[in-house]
C-alpha cells in the first residue's frame, strides 16, 4: 500500500497537461430504528461518506475508493470504519492491462442473493477488494484474467476465461482457497427476458452452490425473480435454499419505488423478509425512506429508516 501511496506521489510531480485527475463524491446521513418484541426500540445514526479518485497518465493510472463512516450504535458507542475499499495502479497496454493493490473482484451473477465470493463486506453492506496482482488479456470476444491475492494468510491464485457471444455471455473460474473451487457464470437475453446463473464446486467438502433468475420490464417496471442455494453475505459457510423477488417501479423522473420479498429454508426454520423503499431526487439530494422485516419462528424485526444522500 505505501508503494501505490508513493507512486501516486510521484505521479502527480509529472507534467500536469499529460495527467487527467478526476472524483466524484456522495455524503450520506442516516437515521434508522430497530423495532421488536423481544428487545426496546433500538435508534441508530450513521454519517457515511463514498470516494472516487481515478489519475491517469498515458497507459499508467491509479485508482482510489474510499467508503468511512462513523456509526453511534444504540448503547451509545462509536464505531468507526476507514472503509478503504479500492487502492491499485493500473497499466493499460492494447488489449492486456496489469494491475497491483487492493482491488475489487466480483465473481457473481447473481443479483438477490450472493452464492460465493472471496470480497469483504462490512456492517453497511460495503464490499472490498483484496489486495492483489492481476492480469488481464482481451483477445476478440474473449477475455482471460490470471491474479494471486491475499486473503486469510494466505495466496490465492484465480482463473477466468469470459467469452461474449451475441445475446449472452459465459464466464468460467477455477481457483484453490484451501481448496479446489470451480464456479460457471452467465447471462443472456431470451426473447425481452434476461436469464442469469451461476453455479459453484467445493471440494473440501464436496457441494455445490448456485443461483438461477429471470429479470425483465413491465413498461418502466423492472422485476426480477430468482432462486438460490446460498449462504447469507454475512455468514458465508452456511448454504441453505432461497428465493427472492424484487420489483423497481419508477413513478416519474424524481420518484422511484422498490419492493422485495423473500424466503429462506436453512435447518433451523423457514425465514423471510419484506421490504418497501421511496426514494426522491430533487436538488441533487437523494432522500430514501425505507422499511425493512424480518420474520422466524422465533422472532419478527421491524427496521425503519431515513437516508439523505448529497453528491459532489
Amino acid at each position: 500500500m505505501r508503494r501505490l501511496l508513493l507512486s501516486l506521489v510521484i505521479l502527480s510531480g509529472l507534467t500536469p497537461v499529460l495527467a487527467q485527475l478526476s472524483y466524484r463524491g456522495e455524503i450520506e446521513f442516516t437515521s434508522e430504528m430497530t423495532l421488536s418484541v423481544d428487545f426496546p426500540a433500538q435508534p441508530a445514526w450513521t454519517l457515511a461518506a463514498h470516494l472516487e479518485a481515478d489519475y491517469t497518465l498515458s497507459e499508467l493510472s491509479f485508482r482510489l475508493m474510499l467508503d468511512p463512516s462513523l456509526r453511534l450504535s444504540p448503547d451509545n458507542e462509536v464505531a468507526s470504519e476507514v472503509g478503504l475499499t479500492e487502492a491499485y495502479l493500473l497499466y493499460s497496454q492494447g488489449v492486456v492491462d496489469i494491475s497491483a493493490g487492493l482491488e475489487r473482484l466480483p465473481l457473481e451473477y447473481a443479483r438477490l442473493s450472493l452464492p460465493f465470493s472471496i470480497e469483504k463486506i462490512d456492517s453497511r453492506g460495503i464490499r472490498s477488494g483484496v489486495p492483489g496482482l492481476r492480469l488481464s488479456w482481451f483477445p476478440g470476444d474473449w477475455r482471460l484474467l490470471a491474479t494471486a491475492f491475499y486473503q486469510d494468510e494466505r495466496v490465492t491464485p484465480l482463473l477466468s476465461v469470459r467469452r461474449g457471444f451475441e445475446g449472452f455471455e459465459l464466464e468460467a473460474f477455477v481457483l484453490y482457497q484451501d481448496q479446489l473451487i470451480a464456479g460457471l457464470g452467465g447471462s443472456g437475453l431470451i426473447g425481452d427476458i434476461i436469464i442469469y446463473g451461476e453455479a459453484w464446486l467445493f471440494t473440501d467438502p464436496l457441494q455445490g452452490r448456485g443461483a438461477l433468475g429471470l429479470s425483465g420490464f413491465i413498461e418502466d417496471a423492472l422485476w426480477t425473480v430468482e432462486g438460490a442455494y446460498a449462504p447469507t453475505p454475512f455468514n458465508a459457510k452456511a448454504a441453505f435454499p432461497q428465493l427472492a423477488a424484487q420489483l423497481n417501479l419508477p413513478q416519474n423522473d424524481e420518484i422511484n419505488w422498490t419492493f422485495g420479498a423473500g424466503a429462506g429454508f436453512p435447518d433451523s426454520g423457514t425465514v423471510g423478509q419484506a421490504n418497501i423503499s421511496f426514494n426522491r431526487f430533487v436538488d441533487e439530494r437523494d432522500v430514501t425512506l425505507g422499511l425493512a422485516g424480518q420474520f422466524s419462528s422465533s422472532s419478527t424485526i421491524w427496521r425503519a429508516q431515513l437516508n439523505v444522500k448529497g453528491y459532489f
